[in-house]
């Protein structure tokens, strides 16, 4: 099996829908989806069961309580069978043909530790959008769009699971530790992945996320100058 693809789910009866959809309709259908929810209490369940017969045994799923977000997605990879893992966000979706194209630069790139696409950012109304790829040259001031990303299930194995301490940027902390300095190989495409709208916990919670990116590359005694990224975090609050 070629890609497991995780999402995380509570109470979001009226996000997953658009998110398996999106799956579904995939025209390579080498995957499974593996969905870790937190004991949701609306009708969640009800509609991961209805998904799991139309996706006839490529679904499986748990509902049980858990610590956070990075708590879930690590059950997620414990469960996943795939080569490849993707971790991609209730309410937000994959777009139309991503599977195959990152199933083609996968087997023209075998030595590739991770596949990794473009991202279409949608505001919080879904009025506008920008498509990004913030590449791992940069990793050191700015993240990567962590739903573009299909990267070996393995990677983990060397650089272990996500770190449950952190509330929002963990993936950012393990693409550093793999990518920057785990030299993890990354092979970019040029075509958009996967559709990220901008209303979780990253987006409502701008300054914890501020202060948890500044930790991450702390705890990887990476130099960091506080008044200049404060600097850029107010710009980038200006900018909104």
């Amino acid at each position: 099996m070629k890609f497991s693809i995780i999402i995380c789910t509570y109470n979001a009866e009226k996000k997953l829908p658009k998110t398996l959809d999106s799956i579904f309709l995939q025209t390579d259908n080498d995957y499974e989806v593996i969905i870790i929810d937190g004991a949701s209490s609306d009708s969640t369940i009800e509609i991961i069961k209805k998904y799991e017969k139309k996706f006839v045994g490529k679904l499986r799923w748990i509902s049980e309580k858990d610590s956070g977000i990075y708590n879930a997605m690590n059950k997620g990879v414990k469960m996943a069978k795939g080569e490849y893992v993707n971790v991609i966000g209730t309410g937000d979706w994959l777009e139309e043909g991503a599977l195959k194209e990152v199933a083609k630069a996968a087997d023209e790139n075998p030595g590739a530790d991770a596949i990794y696409g473009k991202t279409r950012i949608w505001d919080r109304d879904m009025q506008e959008s920008k498509i990004v790829q913030t590449l791992p040259e940069i990793l050191f001031s700015q993240p990567m769009q962590h739903p573009a990303i299909f990267y070996k299930r393995k990677l983990h194995n060397k650089f272990g699971l996500y770190d449950e301490s952190y509330r929002i940027v963990a993936d950012y902390l393990f693409c550093l530790k793999a990518f920057c300095f785990g030299k993890a190989t990354v092979k970019a495409i040029d075509v958009i992945t996967s559709n990220f709208v901008m209303n979780g916990i990253s987006s409502k919670k701008q300054y914890l996320c501020f202060t948890e990116n500044i930790r991450a590359r702390k705890d990887l005694s990476i130099k960091v100058n506080i008044y200049f990224e404060f600097l850029n975090y107010l710009k980038s609050k200006v900018k909104r």
